[in-house]
């Protein structure tokens, strides 16, 4: 490690809990979250994967900017995948989808509000009219469908599931909303193991940050014990439940505050790149705007051409920790989706959630702009 890192504040990363908040009243109203809610998106998926099989579909359609936990599903069961294109600006292409279902018989789709925002106007209307025939899956995954009275996303979908673990400082966890008339099987026992280590993980990290001063071996473990619980709930093939940790800890949450200090950052760093001509020279927001009811999972941004690797690196070294959303599952094939592929190779997060004020968001521009 470097000696600039050995005294410079750990941003980003995996949310931590700080022990205090498991004591005294709860900061908020919280999430209610039944008992058989699944533990993963992964694990809701593989629940709506399996109703849609034991109802003759075998077929669906998703979005060329995708993961591999969203496909992995569907691939499980042998359905045929067909994927639609997503551009530079993170708009999907429906004109494939809208074609290819004109004759299916039965047939499913999923799109992803990237990022906790909404496709624009013309595709929602174009979602909805593909609703009224045929399946759709809204997956809110990024958040904004819980944190407002009036969410921006989950209107569309007759099935929606939003994974908390991503946005909130929980273990595990999911939401899902079924607003058609398909019966979702419900949900297997508690996979105890990956819930038990990311909750001692975010512990340990938020004892960590709590302490103010390194500890190498501190941070070592929790990295580690996050990396460990991530690798089992990849392995995962069917759908287990959340724990009754996370059940109880998500009723203690501030869901209002999450959403006030996401949108506050975003605007922040919307305004540095706005007034940093240095910034703007290594990398572009892909995301401008920001409408009532979003809850920003990130401020993602497209690198210059062939640097994007190398910031992400540069800025570990900075112990600024940028997630690429995402690296793309071999399925979807460049040739076929050029500018997805490079959407994919260009993009990095930038993290501003709700652990952070504008002080930490300074320190965010301040770190980048070394590198521009």
């Amino acid at each position: 490690m470097n000696k600039l890192a050995e005294t410079t504040e750990v941003l980003g990363g995996e949310l931590p809990v700080e022990p205090a908040s498991l004591l005294g009243q709860p900061a908020g109203a919280g999430v209610p979250l039944p008992v058989d809610a699944p533990a993963t998106g992964r694990g809701a998926l593989h629940l709506m994967a399996k109703a849609l099989f034991s109802q003759g579909c075998r077929s669906v359609f998703l979005p060329a900017f995708i993961c591999e936990s969203v496909v992995a599903p569907f691939s499980l069961l042998g359905f045929d995948i067909q994927f639609f294109p997503v551009d530079l600006d993170l708009q999907i292409d429906l004109d494939p989808v809208i074609t290819q279902l004109g004759g299916a018989a039965m047939a499913a789709m999923l799109f992803i509000n990237y990022f906790g925002f909404a496709p624009r106007l013309s595709a929602r209307k174009r979602l909805r009219a593909i609703a009224k025939r045929h399946v759709v899956i809204e997956d809110c995954t990024h958040g904004s469908l819980l944190e407002s009275a009036r969410p921006a996303v989950g209107s569309i979908g007759q099935l929606v599931f939003s994974s908390l673990r991503k946005y909130l400082p929980l273990s595990d966890g999911c939401i899902v909303i079924n607003k058609g008339n398909l019966h979702l099987p419900k949900p297997g026992p508690v996979a105890e193991a990956p819930a038990a280590l990311r909750s001692v993980a975010a512990l340990l990290k938020g004892s960590f940050l709590e302490a103010g001063r390194e500890d190498h071996d501190l941070e070592e473990s929790y990295v580690k014990l996050f990396a460990s619980a991530e690798g089992m709930i990849e392995k995962e093939t069917e759908s287990s439940a959340c724990s009754a940790f996370s059940r109880q800890f998500a009723r203690r949450l501030n869901l209002r505050e999450v959403i006030a200090r996401r949108r506050a950052n975003f605007r922040f760093l919307r305004e540095a790149f706005a007034g940093n001509q240095r910034l703007r020279k290594l990398a572009a927001p892909l995301l401008q705007k920001l409408p009532e009811g979003v809850s920003p999972f990130s401020f993602p941004i497209l690198v210059k051409e062939g640097r994007r690797d190398y910031v992400q690196a540069a800025l570990r070294e900075l112990r600024l920790f940028c997630a690429v959303h995402w690296r793309l599952p071999s399925e979807v094939h460049a040739g076929q989706f050029a500018e997805t592929h490079e959407l994919s190779s260009r993009i990095l997060s930038l993290p501003l959630d709700q652990r952070y004020g504008s002080a930490q968001m300074g320190e965010i521009v301040r770190r980048l702009a070394k590198l521009a």
